[in-house]
């Protein structure tokens, strides 16, 4: 018998056995289900309960933790990385250095207390990513002296919507906010007697193109 046969079984078992115990991306990667019928673009997975689940509760654990700091801007800037991530990371960095280094206004805290009712969409096709629509309501903006605490004032803000891009933190196993994509119109996915133009459709799309 040929020598070569024998190469080319051996190489496909090989390589059938080290992708067979290859480490997956995430363990649900292979999980996911489709949740809108389609393809390429139109396409919509969506990841298992307990992945939408650990989705939400680590974005309350995000809120919980900036309110925590909103009067230790030192640990909030050391923290920043453990929640948040990329473009939305950068974002709240030069934020920070711009209150702290060049700002000549009074120091202020503001605390935003919020109730959020969260779904998280449109997840990538490695199970890494995905969209989070937050729906805030009950919103209220308090600011306060940084240092005296004092509260200067209380002030009611209307219901609005985010739509935020979540990404997998795959050493800190927790998702963080990566990215703001948009704010959604006042009264978005109400009853048609809303005042504002409706759409059922998001602003942008993370969905396996097959």
């Amino acid at each position: 018998m040929s020598v070569l046969p024998i190469l080319i079984i051996v190489i496909g078992s090989l390589l059938i056995i080290a992708w067979f115990y290859a480490p997956r991306t995430v363990a649900w990667a292979d999980e996911m289900t489709r949740l809108k019928p389609g393809t390429g673009a139109e396409a919509e997975w969506i990841a298992p309960p307990a992945v939408l689940h650990a989705v939400r509760q680590d974005f309350l654990a995000t809120q919980t933790w900036a309110t925590n700091r909103t009067l230790n801007w030192g640990h909030f800037a050391h923290e920043l990385p453990d929640y948040l991530s990329g473009h939305y990371l950068s974002r709240q960095t030069r934020a920070l250095q711009m209150l702290t280094t060049t700002s000549r206004a009074p120091r202020l805290a503001l605390e935003e207390r919020v109730t959020h009712t969260l779904t998280p969409r449109y997840f990538s096709s490695d199970g890494l990513r995905c969209l989070l629509i937050d729906w805030q309501t009950e919103r209220l903006l308090i600011t306060r002296q940084y240092w005296s605490q004092r509260v200067v004032q209380q002030q009611r803000l209307d219901d609005t919507a985010y739509v935020f891009q979540m990404v997998y933190d795959r050493e800190q196993h927790r998702w963080k906010i990566e990215r703001l994509v948009q704010e959604l119109p006042l009264g978005w996915g109400q009853p048609r007697t809303s005042k504002v133009a409706l759409t059922t459709k998001l602003p942008a799309r993370i969905g396996r193109d097959s």
